[in-house]
């Protein structure tokens, strides 16, 4: 800065002889110090200038204000609360004096922003954000009457206004403030688009404190795309930096571990661009706030996956980066602070030890509150979060009532803290008594608070939109409690209160739960709502609640299938050609990573880390690429709706057909059965033992040697069918029953009027069965690896040709000896029915990296999953396609899932390594009965019952031959070709007769 000051000195006598003089000499040169933060030097010539003579009573007020001004600077410039708060007077006094300026002209009003402008700040910088915001708003009322109200200057204290109202706990104001300053920069400072992506830093915060995750992600993606892909700036790089690192604390506070991982390695990526961009005075210091902040992130990320010996190698690590740090730095004592509160939430620390460490972080902040303001709010929020735990109640108390009187205490927090303040009185008060601590909490959340509001008939619409995890635990915990109160004293209206508030529940999840896969958070909120729900309706049961219930459920089941198999179904004609190559070049990229992912694997490399990273964030640039393309140009966009309507089920389902869901709790199986006229529950007590049972019966009729006997607790599965009436049954399972043929529990199925199809959701159901009118006739593709000679490396198939050969006898049929999926994917495109006659191998830990075994090269799952394709059933005539990994939330990832997700209605997939002979025997079949019309569930029961009636071997009939194969999705049939044939036949049949009638009659005549 000196040389500034040697430069002002040598231009100076220039400027003042070049010029005709405007202002006084002595104010020109502080004036000019000023502007180049020269304060100490200014402040000698404003002394200078109120020893200068002959001046008007007005402006000397002037010249004094100049001189508190700057005196005021000075002081701001040497830091420490004290200093500030000095300031901050002679700033006021700056301002009084210019303000008893009677002269309107004299006032100069750009010099009263000035000092307004420097008075709120000093209000800001020592926590009085009440009197800086009154103080902002007088600023910003002074500059609108001088310059126009898109002026720059303008803009920037709309920022302003905003930035203080965040700080006051009123995010909705604050984002008025943004969102109103960000139409100005849109129309008149397109140049300035950098400052409106600055502050949506802090729109994303405000969203954070409201709860809002949905919006909060969408400006963080929005953000993502301007730093990545618009703004092209040099520091482009740094911004992206902070991006990555809000986003992948966002997706490890509510989304996909993997995205988290994937963002901090994209940070990792720029970590060098922005260590070289600092200057050297600060670089070792910043370098080092940077490298500690990013290893909080993963500190944060392994503790969510509970991994927790990373996390306590990377805390250890992070203490050897500040133990020779110096305490002059803010960020410096923060992350001393947060590091002892983060070591204080291992699970092996004893709780003398957490206590010692979140106190010693307490101490810390206390020792530097003076110099750097740290609120201390979270470490006491963290404290008293460990005292709950710990069954310390009186400590909890005593310093609950200390955090309840802080004023920088959030809405969101004070509710949270509410809320556990009155289960730490659970057990001290009476139900009367408890339950006003309930609706007091409640009360905080009411957008009209009103003192009659009723909790049996709270509403989603009624309450603040704070949708977080701990907000909707706690409100779970309280219709628990409700439930809990109803089954000791069988008062109906704790049972009415307990539903509401878990349908709230339910509708606060549905705030929250994005449409992904479910992460560890949203399956056990999922669970415990489930549960709930399902318990109240088994003890108040009725049609109505039924279909609430159900809806609920559904809605709140994991979206990521059903959104799949939607978009994959749909035509995009009206999609312009750039978003369509921009997707096919995404879907290469994926494809290409899951193929070197595979490689990898089975070499057992050591980049598999970094690959997978690049490929999450492929996908999930995929995944918003997509639903961009969804949102604005796809049919089904406007006529579809996102919400499930059991009306709309209802409408599908036809007289002789009931859909069976199936719903497994911790102990309990919730049976709902719906036709197109009624439902019905039914609940079965199954203990804890019942998957157990699942899988060991599922081994024993996968096993063709084995002694069948199906035990008592899996025959109680099928009376819901067996007293249905109905002809066609469709079964909604989840988690293990997947796994399950129930063709096999029902008593004598294979001469039962019972037929039975699978699904994964009613929300998948209902789009497989409306997505296309199957009424052409069959063209089946059939792709095999062994053709003569060439012979599948993966294992020969000794019954394959005998099987193509039964397929063509009835049907229209092409077989293609495939290579690799270039091959593959061309020759889909060509047939509505796919066959697959090959072996696969399945990865139970990276379902799409399970592969369909071509002649040259395997097939990945996961490069199908995006394909498009536009048949109307796939056939996988192979092993073990129905099965795989069970991910919570969304059900098995088999094979047979690709094709579903390329938008595929109907499956027929194997639930086990099945046998070559008799596959064979049962496609040939099944093929006959679709070639004669018949529905493709009813088809396959057909062919199983040729199969087991023929003259085979007693021992040839055992399940493992014939129950695993399954259908699963739309089960409407085919045009039957024999009625083509019919009909050609009448039409060369009718005129022939005719003509030899008239021939015969002529001869006659």
């Amino acid at each position: 800065m000196y040389y500034l000051r040697y430069l002002f000195i040598c231009l100076f006598p220039i400027l003042v002889f070049s010029q005709e003089r405007v202002l006084p000499t002595n104010t020109f040169k502080a004036d000019s110090l000023d502007k180049i933060g020269e304060y100490e030097a200014s402040l000698k010539y404003r002394s200078l200038a109120l020893e200068e003579y002959g001046h008007t009573s007005s402006y000397v007020k002037y010249l004094k204000a100049k001189w508190h001004y700057t005196k005021s600077c000075v002081l701001e410039t040497k830091g420490g609360k004290k200093n500030i708060l000095e300031g901050l007077e002679h700033s006021k006094d700056a301002y009084n004096l210019v303000e008893s300026i009677v002269s309107e002209q004299d006032k100069k009003q750009l010099f009263r922003h000035q000092i307004l402008n420097r008075i709120y700040h000093q209000y800001g910088y020592t926590g009085q954000w009440p009197e800086a915001l009154i103080e902002a708003k007088k600023d910003y009322e002074v500059l609108r009457d001088t310059l126009p109200e898109h002026h720059i200057k303008v803009l920037h204290i709309l920022d302003d206004l905003g930035f203080i109202c965040n700080k006051l706990d009123n995010p909705e104001k604050s984002n008025d403030y943004y969102e109103y300053s960000y139409g100005m920069y849109k129309q008149y400072h397109p140049e300035n688009l950098k400052d409106v992506y600055l502050n949506y830093y802090r729109i994303i915060n405000n969203h954070r404190k409201l709860g809002l995750k949905n919006e909060e992600f969408k400006l963080l993606e929005e953000s993502e795309n301007f730093w990545v892909n618009i703004y092209n700036e040099d520091d482009s790089f740094f911004q992206q930096f902070i991006i990555y690192s809000e986003l992948a604390n966002w997706h490890i506070n509510y989304g996909n571990q993997e995205l988290a991982k994937s963002y901090l390695f994209k940070k990792e990526e720029l970590f060098d661009s922005v260590a070289n961009s600092r200057k050297k005075t600060e670089k070792v210091a910043l370098v080092k706030r940077e490298r500690v902040q990013m290893n909080e992130s993963y500190i944060k990320l392994y503790l969510k996956n509970k991994d927790y010996s990373n996390a306590k190698h990377v805390i250890d690590k992070t203490k050897e980066i500040l133990k020779d740090s110096l305490d002059k730095y803010r960020w410096n004592i923060e992350s001393k602070a947060n590091l002892k509160l983060t070591e204080a939430q291992l699970p092996n620390i004893e709780f003398k030890t957490a206590e010692n460490l979140i106190v010693d972080a307490l101490v810390l902040l206390e020792e530097y509150s003076e110099r750097y303001f740290i609120s201390p709010l979270k470490f006491q929020i963290a404290l008293f979060d460990l005292y709950v735990n710990h069954k310390e109640i009186d400590k909890a108390l005593k310093l609950l009532d200390v955090i309840l009187t802080n004023d920088e205490l959030t809405k969101h927090d004070k509710l949270n803290l509410l809320f556990k303040k009155s289960f730490l009185l659970r057990e001290s008060l009476t139900n009367d008594q408890l339950e006003l601590q309930f609706k007091s909490a409640f009360f905080s959340l009411l957008k009209n608070p009103s003192s009659s509001f009723d909790l049996a008939d709270i509403q989603i619409d009624d309450l603040y939109e704070f949708y977080t995890f701990d907000i909707l635990n706690n409100i779970i915990e309280v219709a628990n409690q409700y439930l809990n109160w109803y089954q000791e004293s069988s008062n109906k209206a704790h049972l009415t209160v307990a539903n509401n508030i878990f349908k709230l529940s339910s509708d606060f999840f549905y705030r929250i739960y994005k449409g992904d896969a479910f992460n560890d958070n949203l399956y056990r909120s999922f669970s415990m709502i489930q549960e709930g729900l399902l318990k109240c309706t088994s003890l108040q049961p009725s049609t109505a609640l039924f279909e609430t219930i159900i809806e609920a459920i559904e809605n709140n089941s994991s979206n990521l299938e059903w959104s799949r198999f939607l978009y994959g179904s749909q035509a995009k004609i009206n999609v312009p050609d750039s978003l369509l190559l921009a997707e096919e070049k995404l879907k290469s990229l994926v494809n290409y990573y899951q193929k070197r992912i595979y490689e990898e694997k089975v070499s057992e490399s050591t980049q598999l880390d970094s690959l997978n990273l690049h490929l999450t964030d492929l996908k999930n640039q995929l995944r918003r690429h997509q639903n961009y393309i969804s949102d604005n140009f796809i049919q089904y966009a406007s006529s579809s709706k996102n919400v499930f309507d059991l009306k709309d089920l209802k409408h599908q389902i036809h007289d002789d057909e009931a859909v069976i869901k199936y719903i497994l709790t911790q102990e309990d199986l919730y049976v709902f059965t719906v036709t197109n006229s009624q439902i019905d529950l039914q609940k079965i007590h199954v203990g804890d033992n019942f998957p157990n049972e699942i899988k060991n019966f599922v081994n024993t009729i996968s096993t063709f040697n084995s002694q069948v006997s199906i035990p008592d607790i899996l025959k109680r599965l099928v009376n819901p069918i067996t007293v249905t009436n109905k002809k066609h049954i469709v079964i909604i399972h989840s988690g293990l029953l997947n796994l399950l043929p129930f063709e096999v529990l029902l008593p004598n199925y294979l001469n039962s009027n019972s037929v039975l199809s699978y699904s994964s959701s009613l929300k998948t159901y209902l789009e497989q069965t409306k997505v296309r009118n199957i009424d052409n006739q069959m063209d089946v593709g059939i792709f095999i690896a062994q053709n003569g000679n060439n012979l599948n490396q993966k294992g020969f198939l000794p019954e394959l040709t005998r099987e193509i050969s039964g397929i063509k006898e009835h049907v229209h049929a092409t077989d293609y000896y495939i290579k690799n999926r270039k091959d593959l994917i061309k020759q889909m495109q060509s047939h509505n029915v796919l066959h697959f006659g090959i072996h696969t191998t399945i990865d139970e830990d990276s379902p799409e990296l399970s592969v369909l075994n071509f002649a040259e090269d395997g097939v990945l799952i996961g490069s199908l999953y995006n394909a498009n394709l536009k048949a109307d059933l796939a056939v996988l005539s192979a092993c073990e396609t129905g099965t795989g990994n069970i991910i919570k939330g969304e059900g098995i990832q088999s094979i047979s899932k690709a094709f579903t997700y390329s938008g595929i209605p109907s499956t027929v997939m194997s639930l086990w390594k099945v046998d070559d002979k008799a596959t064979a025997t049962l496609m040939t079949s099944f093929y006959k009965y679709l070639n004669d019309g018949k529905p493709k569930d009813l088809a396959l029961k057909l062919a199983k019952k040729d199969y087991v009636n023929s003259n085979i071997d007693e021992e040839l009939k055992h399940p493992y031959y014939w129950s695993g194969f399954v259908v699963s999705g739309n089960t409407k049939p085919f045009k039957s070709q024999k009625t083509y044939s019919l009909l050609w036949l009448l039409i060369l049949i009718v005129p022939t007769m005719a003509l030899l009638y008239y021939r015969k009659s002529k001869i006659r005549a």
